[in-house]
């Protein structure tokens, strides 16, 4: 362990002002337990193990004491084992809840064909009964083919990555039911075809056009956008700055929310994000003068 060594809080590097005997302590601490974890691991047959194992071992036993919300100083002046069995619990809560949503997620799945949503969905439920969150609390590991409107951060892992992946799985899926689901299939066909077998995602083509049929003063259900549409848009758009365009996407996320009576405050603030991710693709099709390729017609 190096001399610096310090337990990040939820995943950042946070150095914090150790005095030496503090660092020696803490250090000591987790190798203790890092030995007891190789013990149980191996049913206290012994407390070697190869390299790799040890290395996921500690990275695991890492990620229980952040979850406990535990510092390098923390840990220097606590009972390690006390603050370790609490990551534990926490975790195990945790595992808990993310079957729960993984559940809901299941129920309120959208009825429209895509081979990677429905294989994520069952890999997932099949990663839930061979996660060793004991002993590798920081690896869920689970084949996620399905790609979101707004992609999980990397920093995040074990069981904190799937929650966050179902958190915003099931915002797409309130998303998605607001709308006609005919028309969101015709959509997807006139975006991409082959929809069904494709790594798309569902959710993002009829959020898009709904943000701009609001941007319009239009019914963002309708989701069909005509040509004249986009000239609306484009007038409506192209005299402002970014800031000014930041902002008319922003209005137009929260007046969707209200049509689409969504009052969810993570759904709505995920619409909002998404507003804000267009921008880039909007002033790119203005600059062109065509915009038919961020906003679809539905046929």
């Amino acid at each position: 362990m190096k001399e610096e060594f310090f337990i990040p809080i939820d995943g950042a590097a946070v150095p914090e002002t150790l005095t030496d005997e503090e660092r020696r302590l803490a250090q000591g601490k987790l190798w203790r337990l890092l030995a007891d974890r190789a013990r149980r691991y191996t049913q206290m047959d012994s407390s070697s193990v190869p390299v790799e194992t040890a290395q996921e071992l500690l990275a695991s036993v890492l990620f229980t004491l952040i979850e406990a919300s535990a510092t390098t100083k923390v840990l220097a002046g606590a009972d390690a084992q006390v603050l370790f069995d609490d990551g534990l619990r926490i975790i195990e809560e945790k595992v808990e809840q993310g079957r729960g949503l993984w559940r809901v997620a299941c129920l309120s799945a959208p009825d429209i064909e895509n081979l990677s949503y429905r294989d994520t969905l069952r890999n997932m439920g099949d990663s839930f009964q061979h996660y060793d969150w004991r002993y590798f609390a920081h690896r869920f590991d689970c084949s996620i083919d399905y790609q979101l409107c707004r992609p999980v951060p990397e920093s995040l892992q074990g069981i904190e990555y799937i929650n966050e992946y179902l958190r915003r799985l099931l915002a797409e899926n309130s998303i998605l039911r607001r709308f006609d689901r005919d028309l969101t299939v015709r959509l997807l066909m006139s975006c991409c075809p082959d929809y069904r077998e494709l790594l798309i995602n569902l959710c993002e083509p009829a959020v898009t056009n709904a943000i701009g049929l609001s941007l319009i003063g239009k019914n963002s259900l309708a989701l069909d956008i005509s040509r004249a549409d986009r000239e609306k848009i484009t007038e409506t758009l192209a005299p402002r700055s970014e800031k000014q365009a930041r902002a008319a996407l922003s209005q137009a996320a929260e007046d969707f929310c209200r049509a689409a009576a969504l009052t969810d405050e993570f759904t709505c603030s995920y619409i909002s994000l998404m507003a804000g991710d267009l921008y880039p693709r909007l002033a790119a099709a203005l600059g062109a003068g065509e915009l038919s390729g961020v906003f679809p017609s539905v046929d």
